[in-house]
């Protein structure tokens, strides 16, 4: 069974790792990012912020943990991704819109014209989308939450290795060659990143989604044998 190198943050690795596995291939744990929230003080003033606004945008599960732990937040949420829209639903929040792509789709996607819109966010979130957000609503309060610091993964032996993000494209190079290894990359932005480094991506989905890569980078490494 081809070996696949999961470079997600620890914290997300068993769902991404079920998905892997279930394309049949074998997921190894190599956390290349750890996830650094900001200060106590910036979450309470969002998650106040949140409390009096209209919709919530949420790009990830992080951001939903950081602010609300198990809860959920009062405002309906727009979500990316089925498991970001799973996580609100299963701690008893309203999920209004679900994109299924990145989240300068979603933005698109939104007609929220007039309302008090709050998005908790990465540090490092395409500007674009914040721009497109921005000239869409009433009123936007954005703020990074988290940042997502790149970390060098171990050494173990793999066929293949799945990234998730830029940052955790700059922890693998950190630590281990891109050379000689089948590359699979989740959009373009992460995809540019390999190539910026001196990598090429072999691998990288039309829908920046795990289980499209894990399907994609299953074809390609047994057409590889």
């Amino acid at each position: 069974m081809n070996r696949v190198g999961i470079t997600t943050a620890a914290e997300r690795a068993p769902r991404v790792e079920a998905i892997f596995a279930a394309a049949g291939l074998q997921p190894v744990r190599l956390p290349c990012v750890r996830t650094e929230a900001v200060s106590a003080r910036v979450i309470d003033e969002v998650r106040r912020k949140a409390e009096g606004a209209d919709l919530v945008v949420l790009t990830s599960v992080t951001a939903l943990n950081l602010l609300w732990g198990e809860r959920a937040p009062t405002a309906p949420v727009a979500a990316v991704g089925s498991a970001t829209a799973a996580a609100v639903t299963e701690r008893g929040g309203r999920v209004s819109v679900v994109g299924s792509s990145t989240g300068l789709a979603l933005a698109a996607e939104l007609d929220p014209s007039g309302r008090r819109v709050v998005f908790p966010h990465a540090q490092g979130t395409d500007p674009e989308m914040l721009r497109l957000l921005a000239t869409k609503v009433g009123s936007l309060d954005a703020a990074p939450v988290y940042r997502t610091v790149p970390t060098p993964p171990l050494d173990d032996p793999v066929d293949a290795v799945a990234f998730g993000s830029p940052s955790a494209v700059r922890g693998w190079v950190s630590a281990r060659s891109l050379a000689r290894i089948v590359v699979g990359a989740i959009g373009p932005r992460t995809g540019g990143q390999v190539e910026s480094l001196g990598g090429s991506v072999d691998v990288m989905p039309e829908i920046p989604r795990f289980e499209l890569l894990a399907e994609a980078l299953s074809v390609r490494l047994e057409a590889h044998v």
